[in-house]
């Protein structure tokens, strides 16, 4: 069950040639090392960006793959790269990096439920519901 979705975005560091841009194309990243969370922690994230790159006409330099967005975030600040990140991001560790909208289509990051259907516990149909509520919640609240 598919519970939320959301846009990405570029965090690039304070400086230039990206920082002072309000927004970038994935074909300006072309030339850059990316940091990014890695493949097996979150793949079809990090599938979605391969991607999106491949079809703006390359191939990214991946400089370092870590296990947490915070990591990706720090990495960047130190300026070893820049990197493509779900916009919720953006909350995080302001000093040192600036977020970047991406034109065009933009890699997306999905966040779903699972849950073994022959289960019959009552916790996991009382969070089912409460889940499929929230999602209804957000739907018309955004709509």
């Amino acid at each position: 069950m598919s519970v939320y979705q959301e846009t990405c975005i570029a965090v690039v560091p304070k400086l230039p040639p990206f920082a002072q841009r309000a927004s970038i194309s994935l074909g300006d990243l072309s030339t850059e090392q990316f940091i990014l969370v890695e493949r097996e922690i979150w793949p079809s994230w990090y599938d979605d960006i391969i991607s999106k790159c491949h079809d703006a006409g390359f191939s990214p330099v991946i400089r370092q793959g870590v296990k947490e967005i915070q990591t990706v975030i720090g990495l960047v600040a130190s300026g070893l790269g820049i990197s493509i990140v779900p916009r919720s991001t953006s909350n995080f560790h302001m000093r040192d990096v600036r977020y970047v909208n991406i034109e065009q289509e933009a890699p997306r990051v999905e966040m779903s439920l699972a849950w073994r259907t022959d289960e019959d516990s009552i916790l996991v149909k009382k969070f089912l519901d409460t889940a499929t509520q929230l999602i209804e919640c957000g739907k018309h609240s955004n709509g």
